[in-house]
């Protein structure tokens, strides 16, 4: 037989090749297909997202990085599916969380460690306000300057409330006799706003409101040495133990709502989805809170050992908590040193 040619070995070769290619492609294909009728479909690595609930209170520039982080869907990206309540007070955002019907609470500080005393198991995990936000307005023309002035002067006053307790640590610092100041409890702003009354405690977020009906201007106790948390965002012992991964998600995406929130601001933009932040006196509640909000050499959300340390300091002064409430127990700060050991960066 004559010998075959090398043109003809070398197509027999590609032939035999095809076929084998073929086969291969073939048999992947089954392989695929009986894989897709036993296995469950791939899940992409956000997909083991988590359910939260937060209960907050307050005006809505209070926690807007929170509603913001929602709208513009930051809660999502991070793998959380978040729903938020506005109650009416922070017993009731501790109730809520303490029962297990809300996942997050927030409360101002005080009242805070008030219900951690009384064996509340609730720990705080990050900032709200990193400062008090609490401050005290005068008339510009009342010649009221320092706590100094406020001798002989009527004082809106309201036991049992965080700016009591803000008004009676500013005094201790700057050296002021509670017994020469008229303190008015029950007062209105009405009386303030007519002269009834000297001196009225607010939250920064209400200077604005005040100026649109009167000439005021703000006494801030960080600027007389008052450096304590404002308001807090806390869970149960069980949720920081067993759950800090939720906790992280939840606070970098507020984080990030936050700082979203005032780039907006800045450029005078608006956000998708957020008609609130068009509003003008909003807008100006939100400048006038930055500096409580993410304090200088501070950043959101982040609290320190010390503010708390003047905290415990001052509620044992005025015999508010025992010597005896362990504050280490009360605060973690594994949530957010975690979260701002990765780059906080937002998208929407």
């Amino acid at each position: 037989m004559a010998p075959v040619s090398r043109a003809r070995a070398v197509k027999g070769r590609r032939l035999r090749l095809k076929i084998v290619f073929i086969g291969i492609a073939f048999g992947v294909v089954i392989a695929g297909l009986a894989l897709t009728q036993t296995r469950a479909p791939t899940v992409p690595a956000r997909a083991n997202s988590y359910s939260a609930s937060a209960y907050v209170t307050g005006r809505p520039g209070d926690y807007l990085g929170l509603l913001v982080a929602k709208n513009t869907g930051l809660f999502r990206n991070s793998g959380l599916q978040v729903s938020i309540e506005v109650g009416p007070s922070d017993a009731a955002a501790i109730s809520a969380v303490i029962d297990g019907s809300r996942t997050i609470g927030v409360a101002n500080a005080t009242s805070f460690l008030l219900a951690r005393q009384t064996g509340a198991r609730i720990v705080a995990f990050a900032a709200g306000y990193v400062e008090s936000p609490i401050v005290f307005l005068v008339r510009e023309k009342s010649g009221i300057r320092t706590p100094r002035d406020f001798v002989n002067r009527k004082i809106g006053y309201f036991p049992g409330q965080n700016s009591s307790t803000i008004y009676e640590a500013l005094l201790a610092r700057t050296g002021v006799p509670r017994s020469r100041i008229n303190e008015i409890a029950g007062a209105s702003e009405e009386d303030f706003l007519t002269g009834k009354v000297d001196v009225w405690p607010a939250s920064v977020g209400d200077v604005y409101r005040f100026r649109e009906k009167a000439q005021v201007a703000i006494i801030a106790p960080i600027d007389f040495g008052i450096h304590v948390p404002g308001t807090v965002y806390f869970a149960t012992e069980e949720t920081v133990v067993h759950n800090p991964e939720l906790l992280g998600r939840f606070i970098r995406s507020l984080i990030d709502g936050w700082n979203l929130t005032y780039e907006k601001l800045e450029k005078g933009d608006t956000i998708p989805d957020e008609p609130l932040l068009s509003s003008n006196q909003l807008r100006a509640e939100l400048d006038q809170q930055l500096s409580y909000l993410r304090p200088l050499a501070s950043r959101f959300a982040e609290f320190s050992p010390a503010q708390w340390r003047s905290l415990r300091d001052i509620l044992l002064s005025q015999k508010l908590i025992k010597d005896s409430l362990d504050v280490s127990k009360a605060v973690t700060y594994d949530v957010i040193e975690e979260v701002y050991r990765r780059p906080i960066k937002y998208a929407y």
